[in-house]
């Protein structure tokens, strides 16, 4: 498992464990956050996943709506988080809201994670 802290008004840290720890960055306090807390669009914001087990791939775009991306408000990054490991796909504003991710033989997938510059984490499990 792991805990995420934001760091300022857009920086996210990942710390692996099972529990919350009191962290700070420039001797400011890190706010651990969870993920789909943020009063906003849902349609827009969670990662819709599809897992095709032919291929051994997971397909992601984020919302059911298309997010925007652009340079003020945009999905920064996509985790897909397996039963093996975690893959992260970071995009631009140039790029669309989606990312296809490869597994590794007898893996799975467990959940996906984005990042929304204004809007946080978000997520959504297999």
């Amino acid at each position: 498992m792991s805990v995420f802290y934001l760091a300022g008004k857009s920086h996210v840290v990942e710390v692996y464990g099972d529990e919350a720890l009191d962290l700070a960055c420039c001797g400011t306090p890190l706010k651990a956050i969870d993920p789909n807390s943020v009063d906003a669009a849902k349609e827009k914001h969670v990662p819709v996943a599809t897992y095709d087990a032919a291929k051994n791939e997971v397909h992601v775009t984020v919302g059911s709506v298309t997010h925007p991306m652009t340079e003020e408000h945009l999905i920064a990054y996509i985790i897909l988080v397996t039963k093996k490991g975690v893959q992260r796909v970071n995009l631009t504003a140039t790029d669309a809201p989606e990312a296809t991710f490869r597994l590794a033989d007898g893996d799975a997938p467990v959940k996906v994670i984005e990042f929304c510059n204004l809007h946080g984490l978000w997520q959504t499990e297999f």
